[in-house]
């Protein structure tokens, strides 16, 4: 049977921008603090949960099976918004294909809100299709590996979109038998 996992990189944008030595470019994105980002993944994919929130994680599922890797800051893009736009191999086995960009649109409940007392009603909802940006690639292989995740912070204000930094992190992927 094969799976789908998603796994996020959560980054928790507050920290990484209160102490910026550095907020990199695209080609040369400066180094993220371990401490400050990890990997959540669905507990039944990994084998060992106590990997959850960190920064390497065994997997679980069969190899075939797809992965998609989203990018999401603590506020959950509230504040700040982190996008992944770049996930390459730092060292080790070649255990997943090369990730691809995707950009898909979902349907999303969002709660009703009344236009003429902005009361918002969270049991009462209209249906969204909402884009969900990510990596896709599949497992392909047994073995160990460290991926460079590439993402940089955005600031929203109205209707202004700044860029605050590039940023790199590894995490270490783990895949036992078949």
């Amino acid at each position: 049977m094969l799976n789908i996992a998603n796994v996020n990189i959560m980054v928790d944008c507050e920290s990484i921008l209160a102490n910026p030595i550095t907020t990199g470019t695209i080609q040369q994105p400066a180094k993220a603090s371990p401490e400050n980002v990890s990997i959540i993944a669905d507990p039944k994919l990994i084998a060992l949960p106590q990997g959850q929130g960190s920064s390497s994680l065994l997997l679980q599922f069969p190899v075939g099976s797809t992965i998609c890797w989203r990018g999401l800051s603590l506020s959950n893009n509230a504040d700040h918004t982190v996008m992944l736009y770049d996930i390459a191999k730092d060292s080790g086995s070649v255990i997943i294909d090369a990730p691809t960009p995707m950009l898909s649109f979902v349907p999303e409940p969002v709660p009703y809100e009344d236009p003429a007392s902005d009361d918002v009603d969270p049991l009462h909802f209209t249906v969204q299709q909402l884009p969900d940006f990510y990596y896709e690639c599949r497992l392909i292989n047994t073995g160990r590996a460290t991926y460079k995740f590439s993402f940089y912070i955005t600031e929203e204000e109205q209707d202004n979109v700044t860029v605050l930094g590039y940023f790199y992190w590894t995490g270490t992927l783990t895949k036992q038998g078949a």
